[in-house]
């Protein structure tokens, strides 16, 4: 399997935007908009670690933004003078590997799957790179601005991030664009200028550059920023502890002389934030979701449970804002380990870790949680109407199905 590392270039000064900071630092939904694309790449199955490009100056506040957040970020570099030099910089920062995928933090919407089927590609022929359909009809103008001829637009696409490339050869186009002093407003543009085949994957009409204020509040629509419907759900279960069993809660292997007996891995947490999810957007319930009599689900992860539930949410249009949830047992005690469980049940959901709650209470000798006969969990679910997948949510739903099947 090729190792594939990732490369997000935030380092351009975003001069067509007004404001002070850098576009890539400017806020969507309260959320900076360069966190999206490494929320995206956290989610990418293939990518095993990622290179943030930052301008000179931003190195701490996007060391900050990203703080316990983004399991995969590795690096935290200054760029370049211009865009090839930043891409350069953070394909040597990157280290060896088969595979670079470089994306620009200005497109906050570049979906996992995305990352995922460049670098299947790059990996068999090298190069390849996103694109997105034109369904305009597209004219060429003359210097003088009067319409000179209209184009065949069934041959042409529009070029998107991420792009990826072997690892050897992207260092070697740009040490020779460098060397005879070429600039191109992507890497593809030096694979073709100089004989290199590039792949064209299809990708996303949501996947644009914010480049202008019109861009900048499109993105912020889509985000979610003003009025937005709102949806809260509850989600409530209890599992007996039985010897012999291990433990698992929050998607966490927790040291104890029993476990929950579940068809699954009984994993009490998870399944209370499942029902949650899925009744704040009026999904089926989870024993309706993945029944006991389904023998795929025999000791299946309930992360994966998550994962699948989280995918059903975006093809619903619905993202989940926060999650907030208790943990009812005498013993053990859970408070060496919510930390990993945010952060396992975060990256399932596609989520910050911060918007993850987990307490744990005690049940003060009462009831089945008090008498170390079972443990019980509830959590409420938060989620916002957002924009139903389109493009690719077939093949993302796809790839959702065979990466769980692969990790149980």
């Amino acid at each position: 399997m090729s190792i594939v590392k990732a490369v997000i270039v935030a380092a351009g000064s975003g001069k067509r935007l007004p404001g002070l900071r850098p576009k890539q630092f400017l806020p969507l939904a309260g959320e900076p908009m360069l966190a999206y694309s490494l929320s995206s790449v956290q989610q990418a199955a293939s990518v095993s670690s990622v290179v943030l490009v930052v301008p000179e100056g931003e190195i701490e506040e996007a060391r900050r933004i990203a703080a316990g957040r983004f399991a995969k970020l590795a690096q935290v570099v200054c760029g370049g003078a211009v865009r090839q030099e930043s891409v350069r910089i953070g394909a040597l920062a990157a280290g060896e590997c088969d595979v670079v995928v470089v994306h620009d933090a200005a497109r906050p919407f570049a979906p996992a799957w995305l990352f995922d089927a460049v670098a299947a590609e790059a990996a068999a022929g090298g190069a390849a790179i996103a694109v997105a359909p034109i369904s305009d009809t597209v004219k060429q103008v003359d210097d003088a601005g009067a319409v000179a001829a209209t184009l065949d637009r069934s041959r042409l696409v529009l070029a998107q991030t991420p792009q990826a490339f072997r690892r050897e050869l992207l260092l070697e186009v740009l040490d020779r664009a460098k060397g005879e002093g070429i600039l191109a407003t992507d890497e593809a543009a030096l694979f073709e200028r100089f004989g290199r085949p590039v792949r064209a994957v299809p990708g996303s009409r949501l996947n644009f550059k914010v480049t202008d204020p019109e861009d900048l509040a499109l993105a912020r629509a889509l985000a979610g920023e003003g009025p937005a419907e709102m949806r809260i759900g509850n989600g409530e279960d209890i599992h007996p502890l039985r010897p012999g069993r291990p433990l698992v809660l929050g998607g966490v292997a927790i040291p104890f002389e029993k476990g929950l007996s579940g068809h699954s891995d009984g994993d009490v947490l998870a399944h209370a934030v499942i029902d949650a999810l899925c009744g704040a957007a009026s999904l089926p319930n989870i024993g309706e979701l993945f029944p006991d009599s389904d023998p795929r689900w025999k000791g299946a992860s309930s992360l994966d449970m998550i994962r699948q539930v989280a995918s059903r949410l975006r093809e619903a249009g619905w993202q989940a804002v926060n999650v907030d949830s208790v943990v009812l047992c005498d013993a053990p005690r859970l408070g060496g380990h919510q930390a990993a469980m945010r952060q396992a049940m975060a990256e399932a959901l596609g989520v910050d870790p911060g918007r993850i709650g987990i307490k744990g209470k005690s049940a003060e000798g009462l009831g089945a949680e008090g008498r170390g006969e079972g443990i019980s969990a509830r959590a409420v679910a938060l989620l916002r109407r957002v924009p139903a997948r389109a493009e690719g949510s077939k093949a993302e739903e796809a790839r959702e199905e065979q990466a769980t099947r692969g990790r149980r």
